[in-house]
């Protein structure tokens, strides 16, 4: 049984300056292997309907709004996912996607030869680029970039490695401080948490964000031994449900 519990934090991928869920795709494929090899299936998650509340536009108007907007052309699911959010006021649409695009592969120092194994995609509702590639070593560089430069004017970026599709996460309170990202990896990615794909702290709290494969998240996670309550990570959207 799932735990129905759930927590809003904003996002952990932008606040740490690490590289992303870069192991996990590989992880998860194995993760699957073993899955069928036993028989077992992926669980789904089945989520309660939100109710609405007052005003022009419904919760659920917003919701249905948000994912159509944010919804993208197919990329492959077994490629890896960078995700490049520029700051400082730039536009994807107004500065148009193939100027930006082109600015990334500058700074990651990808010629045309080298990115032939990348897709990038606008997403002009949330303003990013989605990179898929199969190139672990291209997702080393995209993930590098700080900084590009758009008709002569720098713009500070946020580049990560996204979650694979089919993933959910969770919250775990509680960490000591002392664990190390290759501590807390070991921890949680262990025998006992057989879904697990991947955790890492967010900022420097006591708090981390666990992967999981499939779309349920377990009441409790086995971290080195010790079981901790484990709650749904919802991601904070900023929006207005009065105008949408």
């Amino acid at each position: 049984m799932e735990d129905e519990s759930s927590e809003t934090l904003g996002d952990a991928e932008e606040d740490n300056k690490d590289s992303g869920w870069i192991t996990v795709t590989k992880r998860r494929s194995e993760v699957r292997k073993a899955s069928r090899a036993a028989g077992a299936g992926t669980p789904a998650l089945k989520m309660n309907a939100q109710e609405p509340t007052s005003g022009r536009h419904s919760y659920r108007d917003v919701k249905k709004n948000l994912i159509r907007g944010s919804k993208m052309l197919p990329l492959p699911c077994e490629e890896t996912k960078v995700v490049v959010r520029p700051r400082g006021g730039l536009c994807i649409s107004k500065s148009g996607a193939s100027v930006v695009a082109e600015a990334i592969w500058s700074l990651a120092g990808l010629g045309l030869e080298e990115r032939n194994t990348d897709t990038m995609c606008p997403n002009h509702l949330q303003n990013i680029m989605v990179i898929s590639t199969s190139s672990q070593e291209n997702v080393k560089r995209h993930v590098s970039v700080e900084a590009i430069t758009v008709a002569g004017q720098r713009h500070e970026v946020s580049a990560y490695v996204a979650a694979p599709q089919a993933t959910c996460k969770g919250v775990l309170h509680g960490i000591p401080l002392s664990d190390d990202p290759r501590a807390i990896d070991r921890k949680n990615v262990n025998a006992r948490n057989s879904l697990a794909l991947g955790a890492k702290r967010i900022k420097n709290t006591g708090v981390i964000v666990a992967l999981f494969d499939g779309y349920k998240v377990p009441n409790y996670v086995s971290y080195g031994g010790t079981l901790i309550k484990c709650t749904l990570y919802r991601k904070q959207v900023d929006v207005c449900y009065a105008c949408g």
